[in-house]
């Protein structure tokens, strides 16, 4: 695998919005440790060194995190931390990734990888992973990896499958269809019946070259502006032109802005266990759990509960009577508690204190 020209991307941005009031600015998800004992992100570089030697590991993240990086995986090497001067979404940070790649291997794959999931045994991974490098390489694919629903969910999207291309170690792969957005509860189930549809892992492989021509094709705008960043790669300008250059680009996600249009996309179905650890329920599936299906990460005491995900910090007693399917995460300056059901309705809180302006608490 370490022979193929693989330059394994870890994307660190987003705030986790969805396990507010533990995922904040200051300590994002991708540092949380759930379920593990590593954080996402130093279990995510773990992984990427199955498939790559560590001087080909780059991370594009944000500035407010750029530090946190350093410390939580400081075998990186700090000139293969890429900052974002601001955020500007996945196009752009794909694109970035692909000039980075770029400029140093012109015939580069890049294997992006989000670093907030949960993610099944390294072999599997590596083994997935290498089905889809050859498909990039060998065919100049934009491959997605679609995990095998297990339940009609409705928190992601979904990937139909189009025609078979080829068994690659094993592993089936096809022509994509078509992206679908997040369903409703109805046509998930319909999802889950027709049987060829896939979740969106949001993981991507392929050569840094031809995301770039697929840039310039669907997102030209983009492209002007990652050209110019690419000249100044490599010399002494590349921070100043980044910084000057990055913020003109228009938010948009590589999803909407190139994968829907391109006439390349393919998909190599995921062979390993995978989880965006999306929510507090979902997040409560590594808890350990009672003989009443409490899902616990917290020293409790708990009479006549059932069904309820519980976090709180290890120095904290936490005690409940008589109550179903709640959500409790505690912190030092913040309680969230909801029904399971509408868990996911936490991002709406915090866009709500962003508007009052509660940034102490985000």
């Amino acid at each position: 695998m370490k022979s193929m020209k693989i330059y394994p991307v870890i994307m660190v941005g987003g705030a986790g919005t969805r396990l507010w009031p533990a995922s904040r600015k200051a300590h994002p998800k991708q540092l949380m440790k759930i379920g593990s004992k590593e954080s996402f992100l130093a279990a995510c570089y773990r992984r990427a060194n199955k498939i790559a030697d560590e001087e080909n590991i780059i991370v594009i993240t944000t500035k407010e995190m750029e530090q946190f990086i350093r410390e939580e995986i400081p075998a990186c090497k700090p000139e293969n931390i890429v900052a974002e001067p601001v955020g500007r979404d996945t196009a752009a940070a794909v694109g970035l990734a692909a000039v980075v790649v770029a400029s140093r291997d012109p015939a580069g794959i890049c294997a992006m990888l989000p670093a907030d999931h949960h993610i099944g045994p390294s072999e599997d991974f590596v083994k997935g992973m290498e089905a889809a490098c050859r498909l990039a390489s060998d065919h100049d694919f934009l491959v997605c990896t679609g995990i095998v629903p297990t339940h009609p969910s409705t928190s992601y999207g979904y990937i139909h499958r189009g025609e078979k291309i080829d068994d690659i170690l094993g592993i089936p792969t096809y022509r994509v269809n078509s992206f679908r957005e997040k369903p409703n509860p109805y046509t998930a189930r319909e999802y889950i019946e027709a049987g060829d549809y896939y979740w969106n892992s949001g993981i991507f492989i392929w050569k840094a070259q031809v995301i770039l021509e697929e840039l310039a094709r669907h997102l030209p705008d983009h492209y002007i502006h990652l050209q110019e960043i690419a000249d100044a790669a490599g010399t002494p300008e590349f921070e100043s032109t980044l910084a000057r250059v990055y913020p003109e680009m228009k938010r948009i996600s590589i999803d909407y802005g190139v994968m829907e249009y391109t006439r390349k996309a393919a998909v190599v179905e995921g062979v390993f266990p995978w989880d965006d650890v999306g929510t507090w329920t979902s997040a409560g599936r590594y808890f350990q759990k009672d003989s009443s299906g409490n899902a616990v990460d917290a020293d409790v005491m708990l009479f006549g509960c059932r069904d309820n995900i519980i976090r709180a910090p290890k120095k904290k007693f936490v005690t409940m009577i008589g109550l179903d399917d709640l959500v409790v995460v505690d912190t030092p300056d913040a309680l969230f508690i909801a029904p399971k059901e509408r868990d996911q309705e936490v991002k709406d809180i915090v866009k709500h204190l962003k508007e009052i302006g509660r940034d102490d608490l985000l």
